[in-house]
């Protein structure tokens, strides 16, 4: 800290670290990058510079690299999860499936307002669409070392009025004249023959 000192520093390419004091005979001038400890590059070490230099030293854990401070590092102790080699050590997050991962009806959108993992990263941005016989699958990943969740989604199979036998969601005039023979007789019964499986009393 002999820099913080001094008040200031100069360029010294015979020193260890490139830098000296600005009245050694070696010293040439402030050229050149400033030390890295020196935030607002100004060839002097402030107080607030020099503080932040020795919590390095004083942190047991050294320190890390941290683009949003200003000299660009932090110290070990301000990692949530401790650090190593230089970095933070990120949190252990395992797969879950999320919300998506359900029976849709038939008339349903997908995934509409329904979410692919509720923690982790889904394998595919756009898994396919499920279709009744054929689920969509997908995987949520787990990151930082954590497991992944295999996750389904299915869709139920389409209804249709009973009277609709060839299921194109209408009522042609003999879908709708056999039902009205029920009407009309004031009853049915099974008949295994008829063509919906009823026949009129």
């Amino acid at each position: 800290m002999s820099f913080w000192r001094l008040g200031s520093y100069c360029s010294n390419p015979n020193s260890a670290d490139s830098y000296g004091s600005c009245s050694n005979t070696n010293s040439s001038g402030k050229v050149g990058t400033p030390n890295c400890e020196d935030s607002n590059k100004d060839w002097a070490i402030s107080d607030s510079e020099k503080d932040k230099f020795i919590s390095y030293w004083q942190d047991t854990g050294g320190y890390v690299i941290d683009p949003t401070q200003p000299d660009g590092y932090n110290t070990c102790s301000s990692c949530a999860n401790g650090c190593a080699n230089g970095a933070c050590i990120q949190p252990v997050v395992n797969g879950v499936c999320g919300s998506a991962a359900r029976q849709y009806t038939y008339a349903e959108s997908w995934p509409g307002t329904y979410s692919y993992c509720s923690t982790g990263t889904a394998n595919s941005a756009s898994p396919i669409n499920p279709i009744p016989g054929t689920p969509s699958t997908w995987t949520c990943q787990g990151q930082n070392g954590g497991t992944n969740a295999s996750c389904t989604a299915t869709m139920a199979a389409p209804s249709y009025h009973c009277e609709d036998l060839n299921h194109n969601y209408k009522i042609n005039t003999t879908e709708a004249s056999r039902a009205l023979a029920y009407w009309r007789a004031g009853g049915y019964y099974v008949n295994p023959a008829g063509a919906d499986g009823y026949a009129p009393e």
